[in-house]
């Protein structure tokens, strides 16, 4: 699939994330999170309801729309016939305009909000980022250098929100919720964000679950001792060794621990690390099992191995599954979702660090 396609799809996250209505969407958007969090919990007793979505499910869709065939694509997606004719200048095919369709026009608003024609020209015919002098106030906050990974999706849009000191509501998962909510766990790496992002001592207005009700509390933006030279406008250019400590110092990983470590699995690894020290209840060593399991069935998955290589990985698995259970374990759902958040949380740092690491497989 064309470059092209799969940067339009970050059209939509970006100016939404920075919408001039923000106050508005701000407090529909609370009212959205509380109803998803009664969705959660129902969720986690077993109750059947919809509209929660996976947490990753965007890296998962932007990987399928980079790794798929229009045959694949058409087959697993609904899409009507009723489509308008788009006609970009370097298309290619009528499958790319059909995709770039799919993916725009839920932005078409806010994209006249945020940016102006000219900037989309420059962007979908050249692959180059929007004139700076052509932004809104809203996103002059923005250093030049993220514009581009901003609409190729390399950067997460949400930090537009952070920069302009806005609250930021995190994801809704299932989980235990008598429980502590699992975006605890992984908040000592958001708060690296933060620091990269606005500097040291400054704060954040996180909304979070609170038992079944959305509450805020004031986060504080940290740096790590390896990035305490770094400043927000020349990330970056820093060396990439310099943005590899910081990152690992971050999660508590030394550089020994990823040897051997195929680079692709260096994330997935280093947040394992980092969620055995920092998950409660502290995670049992089934739970370890299982998820280092899952790591390496989804591999042999990515690699095509044959059913051969894959079988004894499944007889595993099935192992460490207690036979006869027939409703989920909530332990077991809160640990995991613990992971999730810190997979997602470390991802986003790794990318506003320019990927040091290289960019894990969501799509297993």
């Amino acid at each position: 699939m064309e470059q092209k396609t799969r940067q339009a799809l970050n059209l939509n996250v970006i100016m939404n994330g920075a919408s001039t209505t923000a106050d508005k969407k701000f407090v529909t958007l609370r009212k959205r999170f509380n109803s998803m969090i009664k969705q959660a919990h129902h969720l986690s007793m077993g109750l059947r309801k919809r509209g929660l979505l996976p947490i990753f499910v965007k890296q998962v869709f932007k990987q399928v729309l980079i790794h798929g065939t229009p045959n694949k694509l058409l087959q697993n997606f609904t899409i009507t016939d009723k489509l308008p004719v788009l006609r970009w200048p370097s298309a290619g095919n009528d499958y790319v305009n059909l995709i770039r369709w799919a993916l725009i026009q839920s932005s078409l608003k806010a994209t006249r909000d945020g940016i102006q024609p000219g900037c989309l020209e420059r962007f979908f015919n050249d692959g180059k980022a929007p004139d700076p002098d052509l932004l809104t106030d809203h996103l002059s906050v923005l250093p030049d250098w993220t514009l581009l990974p901003l609409m190729k999706g390399t950067l997460p849009s949400y930090m537009i929100y952070i920069l302009l000191l806005r609250p930021v509501i995190q994801g809704v998962q299932v989980e235990d919720h008598s429980l502590p909510s699992g975006n605890i766990t992984s908040r000592p790496i958001r708060q690296v964000f933060y620091g990269l992002l606005l500097g040291e001592s400054r704060e954040v207005e996180e909304y979070d679950r609170e038992d079944k009700n959305l509450t805020s509390s004031m986060v504080e933006a940290v740096l790590p001792s390896a990035a305490q030279q770094l400043q927000l406008d020349t990330l970056d250019q820093a060396p990439h060794p310099v943005r590899l400590e910081v990152f690992l110092e971050t999660l508590g990983v030394s550089r020994s621990t990823l040897n051997g470590v195929p680079s692709h699995l260096g994330l997935p690894v280093a947040v394992t690390y980092y969620w055995l020290r920092h998950a409660h209840p502290r995670p049992d060593l089934p739970l370890l099992q299982a998820l280092l399991l899952g790591l390496v069935y989804g591999e042999l998955c990515r690699q095509r191995k044959s059913q051969r290589e894959e079988g004894p990985v499944l007889e595993r698995l099935r192992g460490l599954i207690q036979r006869g259970a027939r409703s989920q374990d909530l332990g077991v759902t809160h640990a995991f979702s613990q992971w999730k958040r810190c997979m997602r949380d470390g991802l986003d740092l790794k990318q506003l660090l320019c990927l040091p690491l290289p960019e894990p497989q969501c799509a297993w």
